[in-house]
């Protein structure tokens, strides 16, 4: 009841507008519930809220708002499980977020929040993106499209020659992939210019996306690759150092018998 004080009150002028007359103030007390319900519903309707009322025969779509939420998302049954958020398919394909309330004894309110929650979904996503981070950080959709990326990415996102909205290579969209399915991080590393990128694929639950975070490690690459020729360069200079031996043994036991 205080709930539904506190709309009649904020929502007057244009309860009164929408009647096509002026409203008397005394419909804001308890004195004319019919009076009062008939603003609600031209309120609500207004304001695209639904009203459920219930009565001896069951539920009712209280307004034409509500009536349009049952004959999509398969009546009223679904609305009346509790209050919070509900997520419903509508006959559509589509997936509708719908807040419901109980506004009094009786009454239900429900509101089509979808386009809100995607709304506030992705400014919390955009907000707990790391931005500002010196190495390149990508966050990849299921499908491979790049959905937000650091100034850091350029060089990652030009050799890769994909861009915002736009999907990463065949290989790497697979990779993405593999990761969403293993629930697993997965390493890989790709060269940028003169530089050598190591690539940590994160998954996260829910959202079906994948963070990427890049670090350079070309100077352990350089390392590993100096390592691996000073090693072959000593292999090769111990099988030359053993050949050598190994012949002058011969020629050493040929002068042997020689002189024997």
């Amino acid at each position: 009841m205080v709930f539904m004080r506190a709309v009649l009150s904020r929502l007057s002028c244009a309860a009164r507008v929408l009647a096509g007359r002026m409203v008397p103030e005394r419909l804001a007390t308890d004195s004319n519930q019919a009076e009062r319900l008939r603003l609600l519903q031209l309120v609500t309707d207004s304001l695209g809220v639904g009203i459920i009322r219930m009565t001896a025969a069951g539920p009712v779509a209280e307004n034409a708002v509500m009536a349009d939420f049952a004959a999509h998302c398969g009546g009223l049954a679904p609305f009346l499980g509790g209050c919070g958020d509900l997520k419903l398919n509508d006959g559509y394909g589509s997936l509708r977020v719908f807040e419901v309330r109980a506004i009094e004894p009786g009454q239900t309110m429900v509101s089509d929040v979808t386009e809100r929650r995607g709304v506030e979904e992705a400014l919390q996503s955009v907000a707990l993106f790391p931005a500002q981070n010196p190495h390149p950080v990508l966050r990849i959709a299921a499908d491979g499209t790049v959905r937000h990326a650091n100034a850091a990415s350029e060089e990652l996102l030009a050799e890769w020659g994909c861009g915002i909205n736009r999907q990463i290579p065949p290989a790497w969209r697979r990779a993405v992939a593999e990761a969403l399915s293993s629930g697993k991080r997965l390493q890989d590393e790709v060269a940028v210019g003169d530089k050598v990128l190591s690539l940590t694929m994160v998954p996260l639950a829910g959202p079906d996306y994948v963070n990427i975070y890049a670090a350079d490690v070309t100077a352990r690459v350089a390392a590993e690759r100096l390592l691996f020729s000073l090693n072959d360069s000593l292999e090769r200079r111990v099988a030359e150092r053993t050949r050598d031996l190994m012949e002058a043994k011969e020629q050493a036991e040929i002068a042997s018998r020689s002189k024997s």
